[in-house]
């Protein structure tokens, strides 16, 4: 079995002009098999762009941290991405061990992408519960669930942050936000992997 490699995104959340602001952390030495450089990508070890190399769909489960209310923003992020991709490439799925969502009390917001010769093949998602205060209908004191899982789930893809304010990759959502629309720019740059 191939060793598993890991690529942690950490994302530094600042509240007052909410700051989902993050840094590409490579903790893998080598992805020989996804070599291919693609712009607007997390890189491998080796300066090629990180893909998801897992079976598709992608399954996800919500860990109990995650409030049940939040299901169904969840399920709607997957469907944008589902829609956008035009395939089921996302699924909630309860019975998955593997792929999960979590709300952390105890770090800051992040992404573990684990890869190894295939590409991604595994994630965990970390939205920071102790520093905001998240919602399904979000006022000007919220994060807005949806958007900030749809964003997570473009890392899980391979997506790196964007400097483009408007995007989904953004490194900002302010409150109250909704930004729940995936741009062409960004499906041209998933065209180059997938």
């Amino acid at each position: 079995m191939s060793e598993i490699r890991s690529v942690r995104t950490l994302f530094v959340c600042l509240f007052s002009i909410w700051l989902i602001a993050g840094c590409a952390r490579n903790k893998s030495q080598t992805n020989e098999s996804v070599a291919k450089q693609c712009s607007g990508f997390v890189e491998n070890a080796n300066g090629g762009s990180a893909k998801w190399g897992g079976t598709m769909p992608i399954r996800f489960a919500l860990d109990k941290s995650v409030p049940v209310e939040f299901e169904t923003a969840v399920k709607s992020a997957m469907s944008t991405w589902n829609s956008a991709l035009g395939r089921q490439v996302f699924v909630l799925d309860s019975s998955e061990t593997g792929n999960l969502i979590f709300v952390s009390t105890k770090w800051d917001a992040s992404t573990d992408l684990h890869w190894d010769q295939s590409g991604i093949v595994a994630a965990q998602t970390y939205l920071n519960g102790h520093d905001y205060v998240f919602s399904i209908h979000p006022t000007d004191k919220e994060l807005d669930v949806e958007s900030v899982v749809l964003h997570e789930l473009g890392h899980v893809l391979g997506l790196a942050h964007t400097g483009d304010e408007k995007s989904i990759m953004s490194t900002k959502l302010k409150n109250g936000e909704l930004r729940r629309e995936i741009s062409a720019d960004i499906l041209s740059k998933l065209s180059c992997q997938y």
